[in-house]
C-alpha cells in the first residue's frame, strides 16, 4: 500500500488535490482555545469562536470538493467551556454549531456518533459531571456512497424470532402492504406468526426497508453496531 504524507497548512494542501479524488476523510482538528501548537496562524487559537467556526466551514467546503461522490467524511470534534464574563462556565456548543453549519453547507449528515471513553481523563470539577465522550460526525456528499456495514457487524446475543410485529386491525401497516388477506389472517392477535403464513411473505417482510425492523433487522452476519463507539484512548 503506497503512502504519502503532505505536511503544511490544510487549506494550501487541499488546494493541490483535484475535485472528487478522495475516498475517505477522517479528521480530528484542533479544538478551539484548548492547545497552543506554537505555529503562527494555527487553527484553534482564533480570538473568537465564530472565527474558528468560519475557518472550519472553509475547510469543510474544500473537503467536500475533493471527496468522491462515493466517499465519506468523519470529523471528531470536542467542545470548550467559555471564560467570558457573560457566559462564564458555559459550554459553547462548538460541535453542535459546526454540525448545523455543515448541514446548511450542503453536507448530508448520516450519524452523530458518540465516542465514549471508559478510561477518560479524571476531572476535579464539583458542580457538573465530567466529560466522558466526544462527537464523531459522519457525513457524505451524495445519497449513495460506499459503506461496508458487514465489516463491522456484531454477533447477536439472542436468536431473533422469524416474525414478531403487530398486525393490529389495520391492513395499512407498511410491512403488510404486499401481504395477501390469507397471509394477514395467518397471524394471531399479537401479530405473531403461527406457522401458516408463506415463507415468501416472511422474506418480503424482512426485505421491507420501511418496516420498523428494516431489511437489516436480522442478518446472519450480525447486527448493526449502532452509533455509540466504545473505544478507550491510548497514548
Amino acid at each position: 500500500m503506497n503512502r504519502q504524507i503532505f505536511q503544511g497548512d490544510v487549506i494550501e494542501q487541499l488546494a493541490q488535490f483535484p475535485d472528487s479524488s478522495i475516498d475517505c476523510i477522517i479528521s480530528s482538528p484542533p479544538y478551539w482555545g484548548l492547545r497552543d501548537y506554537s505555529v503562527e496562524g494555527q487553527l484553534g487559537l482564533e480570538p473568537d469562536f465564530h472565527d474558528y467556526l468560519n475557518k472550519m466551514q472553509t475547510i469543510m467546503d474544500e473537503l467536500k470538493r475533493v471527496l468522491k461522490n462515493t466517499g465519506t467524511c468523519w470529523i471528531n470534534l470536542g467542545d470548550t467551556y467559555s471564560a467570558e464574563t457573560q457566559t462564564a462556565k458555559s459550554r459553547i456548543g462548538i460541535p453542535e454549531r459546526f454540525y448545523i453549519n455543515c448541514i446548511d453547507g450542503g453536507w448530508i449528515a448520516r450519524n452523530h456518533i458518540v465516542w465514549t471513553k471508559n478510561n477518560g481523563m479524571p476531572s476535579s470539577v464539583k458542580d457538573r459531571f465530567k466529560n466522558s465522550w466526544e462527537s464523531v460526525f459522519f457525513f457524505s456528499k451524495n445519497k449513495k456512497y460506499y459503506f461496508d456495514l458487514d465489516a463491522v457487524r456484531e454477533p447477536t446475543i439472542t436468536d431473533t424470532k422469524p416474525f414478531n410485529a403487530r398486525v393490529r386491525d389495520s391492513k395499512k401497516q407498511r410491512y403488510l402492504q404486499k401481504a395477501t388477506d390469507e397471509e394477514i389472517a395467518n397471524h394471531n392477535g399479537k401479530g405473531e406468526f403461527n406457522g401458516k403464513a408463506s415463507k415468501e411473505f416472511l422474506l418480503k417482510w424482512q426485505k421491507n426497508e420501511d418496516s420498523i425492523h428494516g431489511n437489516n433487522a436480522y442478518n446472519p452476519k450480525g447486527k448493526n453496531p449502532g452509533d455509540v463507539f466504545r473505544i478507550n484512548t491510548r497514548p
